[in-house]
């Protein structure tokens, strides 16, 4: 969890077991300006495939799904 930058995990134990780990903000995740630059590339050319927004963004194409749905 340090290594990824996340909170330590809580351990919790009232009458069960629960282990709470904590995920990284969806702004954390992303470089400061992909989400405005896929936009703008959208909205340079609404034809763009998520390839080309890709190899544009240097996100993988699950990368450029997500922050779609982020």
């Amino acid at each position: 969890m340090m290594r990824a930058g996340l909170k330590e995990p809580m351990f919790e134990t009232d009458g069960f077991f629960r282990a709470i780990f904590f995920r990284p903000k969806k702004e954390d995740i992303f470089p400061q300006g992909t989400r405005e630059k896929i936009i703008k590339l959208i909205k340079e050319n609404p034809r763009i495939t998520t390839a080309e927004l890709a190899l544009m963004t240097g996100l993988t194409l699950k990368g450029i799904e997500w922050s779609r749905n982020a």
